[in-house]
């Protein structure tokens, strides 16, 4: 079961557990993304995450496995639960320092890998990470989320983004190099959706890629480059937000007693 990306937060966001994201305006202060006008419904969310910015509960220290060679593709790929806001890599301690949007869905990552770990030793080891929260002070580990970026993720930000119209003939290496370029961010990942040849209207628009962010306000960021013809080599493909691979349910287990396997439970 994929819950969908898009609605998830802003749904979650009116959940008097879930409301708050941190957007503190005495450290870190980030006013480079632009506003986005939203609903007197939605404003009135982001001014309660405003106000509630002192809470914690949302960083979490992933562990990738021994087994596992690290690299930041087999961080993001092993991530569930909900709708990422950051990822920070730390290669040399095979770990990452990730930043949930929600505290909620930072909690039910941190209870389904426990519960796992405590009674199915098969069923954690297939998972290949740990996780346990971040022990440093929060406010300083990385950019908090501002009152901008918390209106762009009730309008359906993620950190992939979606392009349509690459040259059919333009190879994989070179489509992440033309994105790494023109956009001046390294992604996580970077792939081409090839069309069938049976679909001839579809083939003659072009192919389509995906781009993995580390964060939402990259995604933003290069978003808006593409819209303003300002990424070069990629000014001719129409972009849009794609689901956050991470805002995926994990597989349900019958003792977890996790949030999100108790959902999938009652339906």
């Amino acid at each position: 079961m994929t819950r969908n990306s898009q609605s998830s937060a802003a749904r979650n966001l009116k959940d008097a557990k879930s409301e708050v994201l941190q957007c503190p305006e005495i450290f870190h202060v980030d006013d480079t993304l632009e506003t986005v006008v939203l609903n007197a419904e939605k404003l009135e969310i982001a001014s309660r995450a405003k106000e509630l910015c002192e809470q914690r509960g949302r960083l979490v220290t992933v562990i990738l496995g021994k087994l596992v060679q690290y690299t930041r593709e087999a961080i993001s790929r092993r991530l569930f639960g909900g709708l990422v806001q950051e990822i920070r890599f730390f290669p040399e301690d095979m770990l990452a320092i990730v930043v949930f949007a929600l505290p909620t869905d930072a909690e039910g990552f941190i209870r389904h890998i426990k519960f796992v770990k405590d009674n199915d030793p098969s069923a954690y080891r297939a998972l290949q990470i740990n996780a346990e929260w971040y022990k440093g002070v929060e406010l300083q580990a990385m950019w908090p989320s501002q009152p901008s970026l918390v209106q762009w993720i009730l309008t359906g930000a993620t950190r992939c983004l979606q392009l349509f119209g690459i040259d059919i003939g333009q190879k994989p290496d070179d489509f992440a190099e033309a994105v790494t370029c023109g956009l001046g961010i390294r992604p996580i990942k970077v792939a081409i959706i090839h069309q069938k040849k049976r679909q001839v209207k579809t083939a003659q628009l072009g192919n389509s890629g995906i781009i993995e962010f580390s964060s939402i306000k990259d995604a933003v960021e290069s978003r808006q480059k593409i819209l303003e013809k300002r990424a070069p080599g990629l000014n001719n493909c129409r972009v849009e937000f794609l689901g956050d691979p991470a805002d995926n349910a994990p597989v349900r287990r019958e003792y977890c007693a996790c949030q999100t396997c108790n959902e999938l439970q009652d339906t």
